[in-house]
């Protein structure tokens, strides 16, 4: 469950995206960093989940 909300925060990342122009961001700020951080944060914690066994 945890890998693919992971993906899915990082659609937009993985798809790609047009390249920035000059005098623009570069899209690695705001709500798109923390979209990013919460997607790692998913993928990690759904791989560990795969490895973790049942107590």
């Amino acid at each position: 469950m945890g890998i693919g909300v992971g993906l899915a925060l990082l659609w937009s990342r993985l798809t790609g995206r047009p390249t920035p122009r000059d005098g623009q961001s570069d899209g690695a700020t705001g709500v798109r960093l923390l979209l990013a951080i919460f997607g790692l944060i998913a993928i990690v914690v759904g791989v560990q989940g795969l490895f973790t066994p049942d107590g």
